[in-house]
Order: C-alpha cells, then sequence, then structure tokens
C-alpha cells in the first residue's frame, strides 16, 4: 500500500522530530508525544483496502473464476460420469460409469488405471492417471502384421472381438480423464492457496501493526471470504481425489462399480454449495497465526523433500517456500511507527554516547561523521553535547522486528498434507489411502464424508 511506502519518512519527520533537544541546551522536562500515525491516516489506509474490495466486487476476481471453473469442471466429470450429460455438445451421454464396468468385466479385457508415462516409461504430468487397456495395447501390437496383411485369423477375430466393446472403453477412459484433470488441478490449487491465505492474514496483521490500527468488523469478513475460497477449492480437490480414487479401486482391485453412482450422486448433490465461514472461525484464524513458524516451516518442507526429491525441491520449490515464510515470520512481530521511532531515538542516542567517549558507529548511523566529531570535541572542551537528531545525516532503517514465535501450527497445514498425500497414494494405486486423505480434504463433517467412508467400504 502506498501508506505504508512512506513510513521511513514518517519516522524522521515525525517520531524522531518529537523526541529532539534544540543543540546546546541540557536535558529538558520529557513532553507527551503526539501519536505518530494519525486517524487520516489510518482512516487513507481502510479507504484503499475499500477501494481495492470494490474493484474487485465490479470487475470480478480471478481466482473467484478459477474457482467456479473448477467447481464447472468437476460437476461436468460427475455428469458424465453418471451417464446423465455427454462429453461435447451434439454427442450422445455416454452410459454410466457403473454400467460401463460391469459390462467390461464380462469380456477379457483387463483394465488399469496407471501413471501417464513418456515413450521412456516415465511419469509425466505431476501424477496424472489414465485408463489403460489390454484391447488397445494388444492392437497397437498387431497393427503392423493387420496392415501388411499377415496377421493370423485367430488374431484377426481376437481385434473384431474386441472391436464390439471399444465405444465402452472409450467412454470410460474419458470419464477417467475427466476426474483425473480435475483430481490434480484443484490439488495443486489447494497446495498453494492455503499459503496465500496464510500470506493475505499476515499481510493484514502487519499492516494493522505497523499502523496501530485495530482490527475490525471489515477485517474479519474479509479474512471470512478468503477462507470461504480456500474451503471451496478444499471440496472440489476432496471431491476429485475422492472419486479417481474410487475409479481405481473398483478398476484395479475389483471394487464394487456401484461405489462409483453412490460416490457420484452424493457429490453432484453437494455442488453448487457455499462454505459458511463464522465470525468466531475467522477471529480464531487470525489469533492462532502465532507460535513457532520455523517448527512448521520444518514439517512442510520435509513434506515437500519427500513428495518430490531433494534435487526438484531444491532448485524448484524451496526459494517459493522460503519467501513465503520470510513473509508470515514479520508479521506477528512487526513493530508500529511508534516503536521504530523510539528504536531509531534510541539507537541514535546510543551513537551519540559512543562519540562523546571516541569510539567507532557504524557506517549506518543516523549520526553523521561531522556530528560525531561535534559531539567527541564538545565532550573534550566540557560543554554540553547536542543531543538532536540531524535529519540529513545518513539514517539506518528501523527493524521491523524478528517474527518470534509466531505460528503454533499453521492454519491450512493438515489441509496441504492430506493433499499432498492423497495424490502420493493415487500415484502408488493406493486406493483406501487416497480416500482417506480425501476425507480429510472436506471441510466439516456431514453426509459427504459419510458417503466416502461408505465408498472405502466398498473397495
Amino acid at each position: 500500500m502506498k501508506t505504508i511506502h512512506h513510513i521511513p519518512m514518517l519516522l524522521v519527520a515525525l517520531g524522531v522530530g518529537a523526541c529532539m533537544m534544540p543543540p546546546g541546551q541540557g536535558a529538558q522536562q520529557p513532553t507527551e508525544q503526539k501519536p505518530l500515525v494519525t486517524d487520516d491516516q489510518k482512516e487513507a489506509v481502510r479507504k484503499q483496502e475499500a477501494a481495492a474490495d470494490e474493484a474487485e466486487k465490479q470487475m470480478g476476481n480471478m481466482e473467484e473464476q478459477q474457482l467456479e471453473k473448477a467447481e464447472t469442471d468437476l460437476v461436468k466429470a460427475l455428469k458424465v460420469a453418471l451417464g446423465k450429460e455427454s462429453q461435447a455438445q451434439g454427442m450422445p451421454a455416454p452410459e454410466s460409469s457403473t454400467t460401463v464396468v460391469k459390462a467390461l468385466r464380462e469380456t477379457k479385457i483387463k483394465m488399469k488405471i496407471q501413471p501417464v508415462v513418456d515413450q521412456n516409461g516415465k511419469p509425466v504430468g505431476d501424477n496424472f492417471l489414465e485408463l489403460k487397456d489390454s484391447y488397445t495395447e494388444r492392437v497397437q501390437q498387431l497393427s503392423r502384421k493387420i496392415a501388411e496383411q499377415k496377421a493370423s485369423k485367430a488374431e484377426m477375430k481376437e481385434v473384431q472381438d474386441g472391436a464390439k466393446h471399444i465405444m465402452k472403453l472409450n467412454d470410460l477412459k474419458q470419464q477417467v480423464r475427466n476426474i483425473s484433470m480435475v483430481t490434480m488441478s484443484a490439488n495443486s490449487t489447494v497446495q498453494t492457496s492455503s499459503m496465500t491465505t496464510m500470506l493475505r492474514v499476515a499481510g493484514l496483521i502487519r499492516t494493522r501493526k505497523m499502523m496501530e490500527m485495530e482490527m475490525n468488523a471489515d477485517d474479519y469478513a474479509r479474512v471470512k471470504r478468503w477462507l470461504e475460497r480456500q474451503r471451496r477449492i478444499e471440496t472440489t480437490a476432496g471431491v476429485s481425489m475422492a472419486m479417481l480414487a474410487t475409479y481405481q479401486g473398483v478398476i484395479n482391485q475389483d471394487g464394487k462399480p456401484e461405489a462409483l453412482d453412490v460416490l457420484s450422486e452424493k457429490a453432484l448433490a453437494s455442488f453448487p454449495g457455499k462454505p459458511n465461514v463464522t465470525d468466531a472461525e475467522a477471529k480464531d484464524y487470525v489469533k492462532n497465526l502465532k507460535g513457532n513458524v520455523t517448527k512448521v516451516k520444518a514439517q512442510y518442507e520435509a513434506m515437500l523433500r519427500k513428495v518430490h526429491g531433494d534435487a526438484k525441491y531444491e532448485a524448484q520449490v524451496k526459494p517459493g517456500i522460503d519467501a513465503m515464510f520470510r513473509q508470515a515470520e514479520s508479521a506477528e512481530g512487526q513493530k508500529s511507527v511508534t516503536q521504530m521511532a523510539n528504536d531509531t531515538t534510541q539507537k541514535y542516542k546510543e551513537d551519540i554516547a559512543k562519540c562523546s567517549r571516541g569510539e567507532a558507529i557504524s557506517p549506518g548511523s543516523m549520526v553523521s561523521g561531522p556530528r560525531c566529531k561535534q559531539v567527541r570535541e564538545a565532550t573534550l572542551r566540557g560543554e554540553p553535547i547536542p543531543d538532536s537528531i540531524d535529519s540529513s545525516a545518513g539514517g539506518e532503517k528501523a527493524e521491523s522486528g524478528g517474527g518470534v514465535d509466531i505460528f503454533g501450527m499453521l492454519p491450512g497445514f493438515n489441509i496441504i498434507k492430506a493433499s499432498v498425500e492423497g495424490v502420493v497414494a493415487l500415484s502408488k494405486g493406493d486406493t483406501k489411502g487416497a480416500l482417506n486423505a480425501a476425507v480429510g480434504l472436506i471441510p466439516g463433517g456431514g453426509p459427504l464424508r459419510d458417503t466416502m467412508s461408505q465408498v472405502s467400504k466398498m473397495m
């Protein structure tokens, strides 16, 4: 905010000047210091924030648009999975996934959901999953023989028999692909948006402390809005993960096909929905943004190293994580303008004392070289020491606070953990592990969680 950018000048012009004494005079009785941040300046901060909120309402918010797209894509995927909607306009709706799986189990075709791999067999697309089948692989193996008319009668019959099921196979592949795409994109968003929410709240706290302002109803309403967005993407990530895990359990582990309909119907009924975040929850989020961020960062870092590997984490992930936690660390320990002014004044007096004793001062001191020499000479002559700050001197910046014991447990950390562990479980074919992680992503309790637990028992 522009208001904050002018704080260094505010310290010199107001804060430190309030503590000056005319050169050459002795100590005077201290006068009451006026507030360094005026009500008009505080009001200016709130007006800037309100203007930003209003602009967001008028122009739309990109984050809201991304949330709506993720929810729309998931609803579409669920309807296609149930056979209630076609994949594209003008096309007939497919049979439900439950019906297709039952039909394909009656054939000799073997199916498996596994990670998408490149030509060298290495996973691509950050753990995207796809449905593979023995018939398609067999056709690829025989394609050259068929083209050269060298395939045997038995091989040709094998191809022709399997061709009867190609539409069902393609429909099921698309249904799995739809859910896989939403699962990976939504869970990627969850893993970053939890941190984004934390930084937004940390920034709000930092501004309030610096400008000596109290959190008010508008501030908590803003926090509620951020948390509501967070819970919306958590719901989308949890539902899509549970659906993909169910596909995996049904196809890879011969789970009950009906589980796909059970979960799809219940999940579809939960959209559209707006998560309810109470005032108390918003206040608790702000209040609990304290403790020891170092411990939380260590847990977060260890988790991501396990997922990405040390080399990828160091090269691609660590710089961003370090930067985010540095910002969060300084929020709760942020000093106000008055505190910074007092710190600056105290440091100036300490440097004046050093000059008086003939000791060296740091290069960044607000006591200029000529002023330091003047103080030393006045001391040697037994004259009063000038005690005013030389505003033309090279000044040192006030410190912003060390951020000690800022966070107890990072809000959203368990959500990030569930998302990461769920994606890893899917890539390893661990259906139960992915379903358990999906339950952890769904905000609150309720029927959706109960249905996921029911589906887990059907695997």
